[in-house]
């Protein structure tokens, strides 16, 4: 299966139900840089994600093999015993936001791992083993 890119994610949160998921109250002196923030979030933010379906290669003691790619992981490796296909998905604000605010996106972005996924999913149609990205018939 061809990867699946959501580029037009409208991004309109609720306010109030965003200062109280946040435990800001509504009377406090934080509720109006909350609102700035978040009108400036709206303005500029492009929220993107991208899915695949990925058949499980093989299940190691410490991790798994999704298309050919190594992912180390003991609790990934427990939770998907029994599984033979996943749905690899990565999500972001956005390229504007970081430049738009000077800071910088969440670790986990940055490393190597997901950047392969993340070039393996948006550039190749078939995995590092050549075989195309499609459901495992396990």
């Amino acid at each position: 299966m061809d990867p699946i890119v959501f580029d037009q994610i409208e991004f309109n949160p609720d306010t109030d139900r965003f200062l109280k998921k946040m435990r800001i109250k509504p009377d406090s002196r934080q509720k109006e840089l909350v609102f700035s923030l978040l009108d400036e979030g709206r303005q500029i933010g492009r929220p993107r994600a991208i899915y695949s379906i990925a058949g499980i290669d093989q299940h190691l003691e410490d991790g798994v093999v999704l298309n050919g790619i190594r992912m180390n992981s003991k609790v990934m490796s427990i939770n998907l015993t029994e599984v033979h296909r996943v749905f690899p998905y990565l999500a972001s604000s956005g390229r504007e936001v970081p430049k738009a605010t000077n800071v910088r996106p969440i670790a986990v972005s940055l490393t190597p791992k997901c950047r392969a996924i993340m070039t393996e999913l948006s550039t190749r149609r078939s995995a590092p083993s050549g075989r195309p990205i499609r459901p495992s018939s396990r």
